[in-house]
């Protein structure tokens, strides 16, 4: 609608599915490259890894001086069923309001039809049946409608004065993500002890819905890691307060077990990468609203 003028760059073509931590890097540096060039930037990303993307993007590109939205397509872009142009319009639209000087976003029309814009950290992944998504603290950020997007007030939702908060970078000028962050889930189908972890840095176990797992398994697996100088990250607890299952107690006692709180599984491996990637203490601090409280 002639609204904006656009600069298309195309640091790489992959499926998302097939992202690696090197793809990853290379677009962080893209992005952090349109410091003072552009009023945002527009990422087309797949849907399959997309929130674990910008979740990544969200905290290591914190302090751009823009606004940075990435947006995915439910189908193919021929498809006419597609909302992959309507995500476009609405992401330009986004930018151009003016609204937001900086901050990560995702704008997707949800199942109901409504182009709706969500804060990049407070999504999670689509459900397989029917391509949603769901956001992590049960509410967007706001709509766009008719040409105009309309800013919503959530329980947990920052005000539009934070999110435009400046914020210090996390990032230097050298830095390289590495590829050394596993991340598993309890299941009753998944023997921990299976695992190898020679060359790993750090395991998170997005466990069941109070952070449990097997007892028996984790104990033999900390003592494993430990002798490899591995961490083990068990998530995600509701907060420091919250009472621990007796399952968990002797394993708390690990040197090298710890908690992560209040945090979704795209969040909690995208800040551990970063944390060792960076070597530095990242994990007690709230870098882009991850936090839901």
């Amino acid at each position: 609608k002639n609204s904006a003028e656009f600069e298309v760059l195309e640091p790489f073509r992959v499926l998302s599915e097939n992202m690696t931590m090197a793809d990853r890097e290379c677009l962080i540096r893209e992005i952090l490259a349109a410091e003072g060039l552009f009023d945002g930037v527009i990422v087309a990303h797949g849907s399959d890894t997309l929130c674990y993307t910008t979740a990544l993007v969200s905290m290591a590109v914190r302090q751009l001086s823009c606004p940075v939205v990435f947006i995915a397509s439910d189908k193919v872009l021929s498809d006419p069923l597609s909302n992959g142009i309507s995500n476009f319009e609405s992401a330009v639209t986004l930018i151009t309001s003016g609204i937001f000087s900086r901050g990560t976003f995702i704008c997707y029309k949800d199942k109901n039809g409504e182009s709706s814009v969500y804060l990049g950290t407070r999504l999670s992944s689509a459900e397989p049946l029917f391509d949603s998504f769901l956001p992590f603290d049960d509410s967007r950020i706001g709509v766009v409608k008719s040409g105009n997007f309309y800013y919503e007030s959530g329980r947990f939702n920052p005000s539009i004065e934070e999110i435009n908060a400046p914020r210090e970078p996390i990032m230097g000028g050298e830095f390289t993500l590495k590829d050394s962050v596993l991340m598993t889930h309890s299941s009753p189908a998944f023997d921990l002890c299976r695992l190898c972890v020679r060359g790993l840095s750090a395991i998170i176990n997005y466990g069941y819905h109070c952070g449990t797992v097997n007892e028996s398994s984790m104990l033999a697996l900390a003592k494993r890691c430990e002798a490899e100088g591995v961490d083990i990250f068990l998530a995600s607890f509701k907060d420091r307060t919250a009472p621990v299952y007796e399952s968990l107690s002797e394993i708390l006692k690990q040197k090298n077990v710890k908690r992560l709180y209040n945090i979704s599984p795209e969040r909690a491996f995208a800040k551990v990468v970063l944390a060792y990637s960076l070597d530095k203490e990242l994990l007690s601090e709230n870098l882009f609203f991850e936090e839901i409280y």
